[in-house]
């Protein structure tokens, strides 16, 4: 992983998700600059990852500001909310934050609603992320 940063999951998230709806060729979340970039050098994603950790967000807090950030939007009641899945829900026998956010974040981007179309290749987004974590 380019940042050196896990953030859940068995083999952890490791800085790459594939391109939505499509489970091959990922593409780097943590991208190296440079083509001698050293692995552990932080860029600014995961400066941002420390950043929002040290203010006490948890892992899913994290996942969905950042989307928000990306999106140029600020939803602190969405963020707050998010927190409902930390730690497996609370108790750490549900399913990781890790995961449950970042199916959030692919519906935000992928997910009908309001005056948003959505595709229907969110099911097969949701499916890919899940099988990848795993």
């Amino acid at each position: 992983m380019a940042a050196g940063i896990s953030l859940g999951g068995r083999r952890g998230l490791r800085g790459r998700i594939g391109p939505l709806g499509d489970p091959k060729g990922p593409a780097r979340v943590f991208p190296r600059r440079g083509p001698k970039a050293r692995p552990d050098m932080l860029n600014d994603v995961s400066l941002r990852i420390l950043q929002l950790s040290g203010q006490g967000y948890g892992c899913s807090q994290v996942l969905m500001q950042l989307a928000l950030e990306a999106r140029g939007e600020d939803n602190p009641g969405l963020v707050r909310a998010m927190a409902g899945l930390e730690y497996g829900c609370g108790g750490g026998r549900a399913t990781c934050g890790a995961l449950t956010a970042a199916c959030c974040v692919l519906a935000l981007y992928a997910g009908r609603g309001g005056d948003a179309s959505g595709t229907d290749r969110l099911p097969l987004m949701l499916q890919a992320l899940s099988d990848w974590f795993e």
